[in-house]
């Protein structure tokens, strides 16, 4: 019997006294995590013979089985990843708040060491409905990490600032400031381009 640490078996997985450069070499796809499969000797005998220090004799039974362990890895724990990962960004953002959307199914990976990583967003404003991806990355057998899964998860920022408002009727021409605006705190989460200062508007009409 043997055991698959990964999308693939190994001819390590099954065959013991190779050296190291023919053992990690692939010999066919594993399936899914928590499966198993029948691998038959004949087939192991012919893939040998293109293994790296070759050629090798086969001995042994005529067959085996292959287990593929698995691992759950909670949503929730993907989910607090990412919520950590944005609380994080908007911590030095006053007035910011964050609620996640949703939840996020468990996975099934093959078992071994899982790291994860967000995946850059570009002109993203950390404000209203933020659709982040996490990457599951696991060790392969050659050293290189892999990915297990890419989990987008949803989230919503809510950002109170300050905003400039009319409090009365402005004409085409008039000039903007504490006449006809002024300044309060409120939700700007979806109004992220109003003005936010008297300053901002010195000198300006409409």
């Amino acid at each position: 019997s043997g055991t698959a640490h990964g999308p693939n078996v190994l001819f390590g997985d099954v065959v013991d006294g190779l050296p190291p450069e023919a053992a990690v070499t692939v010999l066919r796809p594993s399936g899914l995590p928590g499966g198993s499969l029948d691998v038959d000797g004949a087939f192991v005998a012919l893939k040998l013979r293109r293994a790296a220090g070759g050629p090798y004799q086969l001995s042994g039974p005529a067959s085996c089985r292959v287990d593929v362990p698995a691992q759950v890895v909670p949503g929730s724990v993907v989910r607090a990843f990412g919520h950590d990962y944005l609380a994080q960004q908007l911590s030095g953002s006053a007035g910011s708040s964050l609620d996640d959307l949703g939840q996020s199914p468990d996975l099934k990976l093959y078992a071994g060491t899982l790291r994860f990583e967000t995946v850059p967003l570009s002109n993203w404003q950390l404000r209203g409905n933020i659709v982040l991806r996490v990457r599951v990355l696991q060790d392969g057998p050659d050293g290189r990490e892999r990915e297990g899964a890419s989990v987008p998860l949803s989230f919503m920022i809510h950002r109170r600032e300050s905003r400039l408002v009319a409090t009365k009727t402005i004409r085409k021409g008039d000039a903007l400031g504490p006449e006809n605006l002024a300044l309060i705190d409120g939700d700007a989460t979806f109004d992220e381009r109003g003005f936010a200062s008297f300053d901002e508007v010195a000198g300006k009409a409409a």
